[in-house]
C-alpha cells in the first residue's frame, strides 16, 4: 500500500456492497395491508411447523445416538 490516504471520489466497500443490491419493490398501503395480513394468520402454522421439524429432529437424532451406542 503505497498511498493510505481514502480518494473522496473512489467508493468504499461499503458503498460499493450498497450499490449492488437489487432495489426494493415499492408496496403500495394495499400490499402492505396485505402482506400484513396475511404474515399474521400464517404465523401460527409457521411456528406450528417449525416446532415439529425441531422436535423431529431431536428425536431422530436421539434414536441415532441410541443405535450409535448399541453397536
Amino acid at each position: 500500500m503505497e498511498n493510505d490516504q481514502h480518494d473522496p471520489y473512489r467508493p468504499t466497500a461499503e458503498e460499493i456492497l450498497e450499490a449492488l443490491k437489487p432495489p426494493r419493490p415499492k408496496l403500495s398501503e394495499y400490499d402492505k395491508q396485505r402482506l400484513d395480513e396475511l404474515n399474521s394468520a400464517n404465523a401460527p402454522f409457521f411456528w406450528i411447523g417449525y416446532a415439529v421439524v425441531v422436535f423431529g429432529g431431536v428425536w431422530l437424532l436421539i434414536k441415532l445416538l441410541d443405535w450409535w451406542n448399541s453397536l
